[in-house]
């Protein structure tokens, strides 16, 4: 089990997080990033041994990529195959490899949210990125997603958010609503130790959520980012992971 984070959007304690992670992923231009921040976020990675993949959004900057923007599929396609060269370029030139995606904000969000998008955004992956894993959302219907990864012949990885809360349908709770985020360093690890003693986490209403987690994910923007990062390392140390 891995720990991974959302770098290189402009913050500035990603170098303050890097050290704790085993997983980094890269904005390339479509929510945020550049060229010169992803290549200085790769040689961060490279620094402290940190795995690297593509962080890609909806090309929406004004709004951090957190707005659906309900784009024909054509024109994500191109949006994508463009943050994703930029991406592929920039570890070309500091000859590093990449072997994942795992897309931003709304677009995350509207691809769980609807199996034909996710199964067009396999589809397309399997014509131009055969061989990268994709890190998709754990939910009560990861069979379902599964499913169509195994269609398209490409591999996934299963995420859990150790600094968001859950409604009692494995959905997140959006971040317009109260509660969304999970801002004490303890009650994010506790997430962690939970779920390796019970293989399920707890909504925000309470129940119990089973699904296989193969990364957890904490946001650099959040409150207590440095924080809450060093207490799920530590969790996951506990753990032997």
């Amino acid at each position: 089990m891995q720990l991974n984070c959302d770098l290189g959007e402009g913050q500035d304690n990603d170098p303050l997080l890097m050290p704790y992670l085993d997983q980094a992923n890269i904005a390339c231009g479509g929510h945020a990033g550049s060229l010169d921040s992803i290549l200085a976020t790769l040689q961060l990675a490279k620094r402290h041994g940190v795995a690297v993949g593509a962080h890609p959004g909806y090309p929406d900057p004004e709004h951090f990529g957190r707005r659906s923007l309900g784009m024909p599929f054509e024109d994500l396609s191109d949006s994508l195959q463009q943050q994703l060269t930029l991406f592929d370029q920039a570890c070309g030139q500091l000859d590093m490899t990449w072997d994942f995606i795992k897309v931003h904000g709304a677009l995350y969000n509207d691809m769980m949210a609807d199996t034909q998008l996710l199964s067009q955004l396999f589809e397309w992956a399997q014509q131009y990125y055969p061989e990268k894993a994709w890190v998709i959302q754990s939910s009560p219907a990861f069979e379902t997603h599964q499913q169509l990864a195994q269609n398209a012949g490409i591999k996934v990885r299963f995420e859990a958010f150790a600094d968001r809360n859950y409604q009692n349908n494995g959905a997140l709770q959006p971040r317009s609503q109260p509660q969304a985020l999970i801002d004490n360093p303890e009650q994010a690890a506790q997430r962690l130790r939970h779920y390796q003693a019970n293989a399920s986490l707890i909504s925000l209403k309470g129940q119990a959520l089973s699904f296989p987690v193969d990364t957890w994910c904490v946001h650099s923007d959040s409150a207590n980012a440095l924080a809450i990062t060093q207490a799920c390392r530590r969790a996951l140390n506990e753990q032997g992971h």
